[in-house]
């Protein structure tokens, strides 16, 4: 993209506007997918609390064409609407942590001009902290109540904790470098099974067992929740990446 005009009722301080184009500027659009471009405006909006901003269809004027990609001019009409703050956060159905814990996880205060991004990361730092302590089905559904006239934001999060997971059995496939590493590496386990299950449990597991630096969970186990017992087996492969 050559350069981006916005027109339209667009009322941002010069700063803040250019930081919109540069965002979008930044990216690279598909020709079939060029309204990436009026999604990659209004989610620029939205962080800057115009919430119900309305973006419409890009003009595109093609300056010079390649094989892999185009240079273009682009403009895109936006109406702003109003712009929201956030009047506070609360929890429903939280039993496991109190709600001031909860809401610490929010980079937002009441007050703030709501940024719908900073809500997202709260509800994905949320999503951590229930499943660090095994609550591997953990669901939050946040729900947003607009006051247009004092444009004011509410958000109330139903939480569902769901049960909490311990750790299972470990199945270790694949054939040993070293003789007698499968069952070494079951013996080691034991320690393991039963406990609240969480990343941690794999990564001192792989310590335990002396595996590269380098390997982490996602790259050596195979995750096999058990919904009914509430327990989460794991699965090994012995072979490259992990050869103990």
């Amino acid at each position: 993209m050559h350069s981006l005009t916005l027109t339209g009722a667009v009322d941002l301080p010069p700063l803040a506007q250019q930081q919109v184009i540069e965002a979008v500027k930044s990216r690279k659009y598909d020709n079939y997918h060029l309204n990436e471009i009026s999604d990659q405006i209004r989610d620029a909006f939205q962080q800057q609390g115009y919430l119900k901003a309305l973006v419409g269809d890009p003009t595109i004027t093609v300056l010079r064409s390649h094989a892999t990609n185009k240079l273009a001019d682009v403009v895109v009409s936006v109406s702003m609407g109003r712009r929201y703050r956030l009047k506070g956060i609360s929890f429903k159905s939280a039993k496991v942590f109190p709600a001031s814990e909860l809401r610490r996880e929010f980079p937002i205060d009441a007050g703030d001009i709501f940024d719908i991004t900073k809500l997202r990361t709260g509800i994905s730092q949320l999503r951590r902290l229930y499943v660090s302590h095994g609550y591997m089905n953990f669901t939050p559904v946040p729900d947003s109540q607009i006051d247009d006239g004092a444009g004011l934001i509410s958000v109330n999060i139903d939480v569902d904790e769901g049960p909490i997971f311990h750790t299972g059995r470990l199945t270790v496939d694949g054939e040993e470098s070293v003789a007698g590493a499968r069952q070494r590496m079951l013996k080691a386990w034991q320690s393991y099974e039963g406990a609240v299950f969480n990343d941690e449990v794999l990564k001192r597991f792989l310590r335990d067992v002396h595996a590269p630096s380098s390997l982490t969970p996602d790259k050596v186990f195979v995750i096999e929740p058990d919904n009914r017992g509430h327990i989460v087996n794991v699965r090994i492969t012995l072979g490259r990446p992990f050869n103990p």
